[in-house]
């Protein structure tokens, strides 16, 4: 769960640099480690990915320590 929350993160200052939000944090990775992010469907998949997931795993979280 810690793994899919952290990946989420990623893709979430994934999708904060191709916004504009924040200057050169993933400008390296996005160039040479998967550059197809770069499009407009990877964007939205980071966009999704950043935002819907991890409010997914946080409810999970919640609704395990809660019961």
């Amino acid at each position: 769960m810690s793994l899919f929350a952290f990946t989420a993160v990623i893709d979430a200052s994934i999708s904060l640099e191709m916004l504009g939000l924040v200057d050169n944090f993933m400008a390296e990775y996005l160039k040479l480690g998967e550059p197809y992010l770069l499009s407009s469907w990877g964007s939205a998949i980071c966009c999704f990915d950043g935002t819907g997931f991890y409010i997914m795993y946080l409810t999970i979280v919640y609704q395990l320590t809660n019961k």
